[in-house]
Protein backbone atom coordinates (compact mmCIF):
# COMPACT_ATOMS: atom_id res chain seq x y z
CA UNK A 1 0.00 0.00 0.00
CA UNK A 2 1.37 3.39 -0.97
CA UNK A 3 1.74 6.10 1.67
CA UNK A 4 -0.92 8.36 0.13
CA UNK A 5 -3.69 5.76 0.35
CA UNK A 6 -5.87 5.41 3.44
CA UNK A 7 -7.76 2.36 2.17
CA UNK A 8 -6.80 -0.11 -0.52
CA UNK A 9 -8.52 -3.34 -1.51
CA UNK A 10 -7.25 -5.77 -4.10
CA UNK A 11 -9.50 -8.32 -5.80
CA UNK A 12 -11.79 -8.29 -2.76
CA UNK A 13 -14.42 -11.04 -2.76
CA UNK A 14 -17.03 -11.51 -0.03
CA UNK A 15 -19.52 -14.36 0.00
CA UNK A 16 -22.52 -15.06 2.20
CA UNK A 17 -23.44 -18.67 1.89
CA UNK A 18 -23.58 -19.41 -1.84
CA UNK A 19 -24.08 -15.76 -2.77
CA UNK A 20 -21.14 -13.61 -3.81
CA UNK A 21 -21.76 -10.12 -2.40
CA UNK A 22 -18.60 -8.31 -3.53
CA UNK A 23 -17.02 -9.32 -6.81
CA UNK A 24 -13.26 -8.76 -6.92
CA UNK A 25 -13.28 -5.10 -5.86
CA UNK A 26 -10.19 -2.95 -6.35
CA UNK A 27 -10.56 0.19 -4.25
CA UNK A 28 -7.97 2.95 -3.83
CA UNK A 29 -8.93 5.75 -1.43
CA UNK A 30 -6.42 8.56 -0.93
CA UNK A 31 -5.98 10.31 2.40
CA UNK A 32 -7.61 13.66 3.06
CA UNK A 33 -10.89 13.08 1.21
CA UNK A 34 -14.54 12.62 2.04
CA UNK A 35 -15.83 9.73 -0.05
CA UNK A 36 -19.55 9.23 -0.60
CA UNK A 37 -20.56 5.61 -1.22
CA UNK A 38 -23.96 5.41 -2.89
CA UNK A 39 -26.19 2.51 -3.85
CA UNK A 40 -29.57 0.85 -3.34
CA UNK A 41 -30.28 -1.47 -0.42
CA UNK A 42 -28.47 -4.77 -0.85
CA UNK A 43 -25.81 -3.43 -3.21
CA UNK A 44 -22.92 -4.19 -0.84
CA UNK A 45 -22.25 -0.80 0.81
CA UNK A 46 -22.34 -1.98 4.41
CA UNK A 47 -20.53 -5.20 3.51
CA UNK A 48 -17.67 -3.18 2.04
CA UNK A 49 -17.50 -0.92 5.09
CA UNK A 50 -17.51 -3.91 7.44
CA UNK A 51 -14.72 -5.46 5.40
CA UNK A 52 -12.68 -2.27 5.76
CA UNK A 53 -13.32 -2.34 9.51
CA UNK A 54 -12.15 -5.95 9.66
CA UNK A 55 -15.46 -7.28 11.01
CA UNK A 56 -16.50 -8.96 7.75
CA UNK A 57 -15.02 -12.31 6.77
CA UNK A 58 -13.67 -12.18 3.22
CA UNK A 59 -13.40 -15.05 0.74
CA UNK A 60 -10.31 -13.78 -1.08
CA UNK A 61 -8.32 -10.65 -1.84
CA UNK A 62 -6.76 -8.19 0.58
CA UNK A 63 -7.59 -4.98 2.44
CA UNK A 64 -5.10 -2.44 3.78
CA UNK A 65 -6.20 0.38 6.10
CA UNK A 66 -3.75 3.14 7.00
CA UNK A 67 -0.92 0.82 6.07
CA UNK A 68 -2.13 -2.18 8.12
CA UNK A 69 -4.27 -5.23 7.37
CA UNK A 70 -7.95 -4.48 8.03
CA UNK A 71 -8.95 -5.40 11.59
CA UNK A 72 -5.44 -5.07 13.00
CA UNK A 73 -5.25 -4.27 16.69
CA UNK A 74 -3.27 -1.10 15.98
CA UNK A 75 -6.25 0.29 14.03
CA UNK A 76 -8.70 0.20 16.96
CA UNK A 77 -7.93 3.76 17.99
CA UNK A 78 -7.26 4.98 14.45
CA UNK A 79 -10.63 4.14 12.92
CA UNK A 80 -13.94 5.63 14.10
CA UNK A 81 -17.16 3.90 13.07
CA UNK A 82 -20.79 4.99 13.10
CA UNK A 83 -23.16 2.09 12.39
CA UNK A 84 -26.57 2.31 10.71
CA UNK A 85 -28.32 1.76 14.05
CA UNK A 86 -27.40 3.97 17.00
CA UNK A 87 -25.25 1.87 19.34
CA UNK A 88 -25.99 3.68 22.59
CA UNK A 89 -27.36 2.75 26.01
CA UNK A 90 -30.93 3.98 26.54
CA UNK A 91 -30.67 3.91 30.34
CA UNK A 92 -27.70 6.32 30.30
CA UNK A 93 -27.65 10.02 29.56
CA UNK A 94 -25.91 11.39 26.49
CA UNK A 95 -23.00 12.47 28.70
CA UNK A 96 -22.76 9.07 30.39
CA UNK A 97 -22.76 7.27 27.06
CA UNK A 98 -19.89 9.41 25.85
CA UNK A 99 -18.01 9.11 29.16
CA UNK A 100 -18.25 5.32 28.89
CA UNK A 101 -16.99 5.10 25.31
CA UNK A 102 -14.28 7.68 25.99
CA UNK A 103 -13.02 5.50 28.84
CA UNK A 104 -13.03 2.41 26.61
CA UNK A 105 -11.06 4.28 23.93
CA UNK A 106 -8.82 5.98 26.52
CA UNK A 107 -9.63 9.30 24.87
CA UNK A 108 -8.43 12.60 26.39
CA UNK A 109 -10.54 13.96 29.25
CA UNK A 110 -11.70 16.99 27.26
CA UNK A 111 -12.87 14.86 24.33
CA UNK A 112 -16.45 14.45 25.54
CA UNK A 113 -17.04 18.20 25.69
CA UNK A 114 -15.38 18.59 22.29
CA UNK A 115 -17.55 16.05 20.48
CA UNK A 116 -20.73 17.24 22.20
CA UNK A 117 -20.07 20.69 20.79
CA UNK A 118 -19.13 19.27 17.40
CA UNK A 119 -22.53 17.57 16.98
CA UNK A 120 -24.49 20.34 18.72
CA UNK A 121 -25.64 18.25 21.70
CA UNK A 122 -24.11 20.18 24.59
CA UNK A 123 -27.53 21.34 25.80
CA UNK A 124 -28.83 17.75 25.60
CA UNK A 125 -25.98 16.12 27.54
CA UNK A 126 -28.07 15.37 30.66
CA UNK A 127 -31.00 13.79 28.80
CA UNK A 128 -31.56 10.05 28.88
CA UNK A 129 -30.79 8.45 25.52
CA UNK A 130 -34.20 6.75 25.62
CA UNK A 131 -35.86 10.17 25.37
CA UNK A 132 -33.90 11.40 22.34
CA UNK A 133 -35.32 11.83 18.85
CA UNK A 134 -34.01 9.69 16.01
CA UNK A 135 -31.84 12.50 14.73
CA UNK A 136 -30.37 13.16 18.18
CA UNK A 137 -29.54 9.47 18.62
CA UNK A 138 -27.75 9.57 15.27
CA UNK A 139 -25.70 12.54 16.45
CA UNK A 140 -24.76 10.74 19.67
CA UNK A 141 -23.44 7.87 17.54
CA UNK A 142 -21.48 10.36 15.45
CA UNK A 143 -20.03 11.91 18.60
CA UNK A 144 -18.89 8.48 19.77
CA UNK A 145 -17.20 7.86 16.41
CA UNK A 146 -15.35 11.18 16.74
CA UNK A 147 -13.88 10.36 20.17
CA UNK A 148 -10.12 10.16 20.21
CA UNK A 149 -9.72 11.88 16.85
CA UNK A 150 -9.38 8.79 14.64
CA UNK A 151 -7.41 8.90 11.41
CA UNK A 152 -10.30 7.35 9.45
CA UNK A 153 -13.98 7.97 10.10
CA UNK A 154 -16.54 5.58 8.60
CA UNK A 155 -20.21 6.57 8.64
CA UNK A 156 -22.75 3.96 7.55
CA UNK A 157 -26.07 5.61 6.58
CA UNK A 158 -25.26 8.73 8.65
CA UNK A 159 -28.63 10.40 8.00
CA UNK A 160 -30.94 7.53 8.98
CA UNK A 161 -33.50 8.72 11.54
CA UNK A 162 -32.96 12.40 10.75
CA UNK A 163 -35.39 14.82 9.20
CA UNK A 164 -34.63 16.36 5.81
CA UNK A 165 -33.40 19.53 7.48
CA UNK A 166 -31.18 17.77 9.99
CA UNK A 167 -29.93 15.39 7.27
CA UNK A 168 -27.87 18.25 5.96
CA UNK A 169 -26.49 18.88 9.43
CA UNK A 170 -25.28 15.39 10.35
CA UNK A 171 -22.63 15.07 7.62
CA UNK A 172 -21.75 18.74 8.10
CA UNK A 173 -20.76 18.07 11.69
CA UNK A 174 -18.35 15.38 10.55
CA UNK A 175 -16.97 17.71 7.91
CA UNK A 176 -16.53 20.78 10.09
CA UNK A 177 -13.12 22.43 10.10
CA UNK A 178 -10.37 20.29 11.60
CA UNK A 179 -9.33 23.25 13.74
CA UNK A 180 -12.78 23.45 15.34
CA UNK A 181 -13.60 19.79 15.98
CA UNK A 182 -10.30 18.08 15.16
CA UNK A 183 -11.88 15.69 12.67
CA UNK A 184 -9.68 13.13 10.90
CA UNK A 185 -8.13 13.82 7.50
CA UNK A 186 -10.29 11.24 5.72
CA UNK A 187 -13.95 10.42 6.11
CA UNK A 188 -15.89 7.66 4.41
CA UNK A 189 -19.68 8.00 4.31
CA UNK A 190 -22.17 5.49 2.94
CA UNK A 191 -25.71 6.49 2.08
CA UNK A 192 -28.59 5.55 -0.19
CA UNK A 193 -29.50 9.19 -0.70
CA UNK A 194 -27.51 10.75 -3.53
CA UNK A 195 -28.65 14.32 -2.82
CA UNK A 196 -27.30 14.18 0.74
CA UNK A 197 -23.87 12.78 -0.11
CA UNK A 198 -23.49 14.80 -3.30
CA UNK A 199 -23.79 18.06 -1.36
CA UNK A 200 -20.92 17.16 0.99
CA UNK A 201 -18.60 14.56 -0.55
CA UNK A 202 -15.39 15.46 -2.36
CA UNK A 203 -15.94 12.40 -4.56
CA UNK A 204 -18.48 9.61 -4.89
CA UNK A 205 -18.59 5.89 -5.63
CA UNK A 206 -21.70 3.89 -6.47
CA UNK A 207 -22.16 0.24 -5.57
CA UNK A 208 -24.39 -1.88 -7.76
CA UNK A 209 -24.75 -5.61 -7.29
CA UNK A 210 -21.43 -5.84 -5.47
CA UNK A 211 -19.38 -3.83 -7.96
CA UNK A 212 -18.14 -0.24 -7.88
CA UNK A 213 -19.04 2.49 -10.35
CA UNK A 214 -17.50 5.95 -10.72
CA UNK A 215 -20.39 8.15 -11.87
CA UNK A 216 -20.80 11.79 -12.70
CA UNK A 217 -23.72 12.78 -10.49
CA UNK A 218 -24.16 16.31 -11.79
CA UNK A 219 -22.73 19.72 -10.99
CA UNK A 220 -20.11 19.61 -8.26
CA UNK A 221 -19.72 15.84 -8.28
CA UNK A 222 -16.44 14.28 -9.33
Amino acid sequence: MTNDLAVETRSLVVRRGKNEVLHGLDVHIPQGQLIGLLGPSGSGKTTLLRAILGSQQIASGSISVLGHPAGSRVLRKQVGYMAQTASIYDDLTVQQNLDYFAAVLKAPRDDVARVLEAVDLTSTAKQLAANLSGGQRTRVSLAIALLGTPQLLILDEPTVGSSRMSNRGVPSSAMASETRVRCPPLRFAASCFAVEVRSTASSTRVTKAGSLRFPRLGAGAR
